[in-house]
């Protein structure tokens, strides 16, 4: 068992460092000066602003329910 934890984690880091360094670098290549970090949907409205939030920090900070896509991929 502590071979199978131990090569999943492993796994995990090749997976982080292939997304970081060989995908993300052509994509924000082609897109310019775009921040990921503020690509997000909208699930539910927070209760003081509505829709649209400038950032991603902006929706949390009202408790707007989000997808968060660029976080993710940034991961």
């Amino acid at each position: 068992m502590s071979v199978g934890i131990i090569i999943g984690a492993a796994f995990g880091k090749i997976v982080d460092c292939l997304v970081k360094d060989i995908i993300m670098p052509p994509i924000c290549l082609l897109l310019g000066d775009f921040d990921f970090t503020n690509l997000f949907i909208v699930l539910k409205e927070g209760k003081t602003l509505k829709e649209p939030y400038e950032t991603f920090a902006a929706a949390r900070c009202v408790g707007a329910v989000t997808i968060n896509i660029g976080l993710f991929l940034m991961f």
